[in-house]
């Protein structure tokens, strides 16, 4: 089997499979109404092998995916995206 899509019960049994097992640990934005209709984003991190293998499964579902880099830099990248929007809302409410 090259491609498993599957939901994990704890963050606990989250963190054996990425650490362990996972090549390619994507992020979905969007909500299931979205996906029926091919409009969801997917977001990677992990082997370009692996994002290669999952492309078609991306656009059987979505409008757009992308490989971010290694695993965990879907994280990093949601992080500073908040981070940093949080500062420009601060920036401006102080400006207003």
């Amino acid at each position: 089997m090259d491609v498993l899509v599957f939901s994990l019960p704890t963050s606990d049994i989250v963190k054996d499979v990425v650490h362990n097992h996972l090549k390619l640990f994507p992020t979905v934005s969007g909500t299931s109404e979205m996906c029926a209709v091919k409009d969801i984003i997917f977001m990677a991190g992990g082997s370009k092998d692996a994002f290669a293998k999952c492309e078609g499964l991306f656009a059987a579902m979505g409008r757009e995916w992308m490989r971010m880099g290694v695993n965990g830099a879907v994280a990093v990248t949601i992080m500073n995206r908040s981070v940093t929007g949080r500062a420009a809302n601060d920036c401006s409410a102080l400006l207003g």
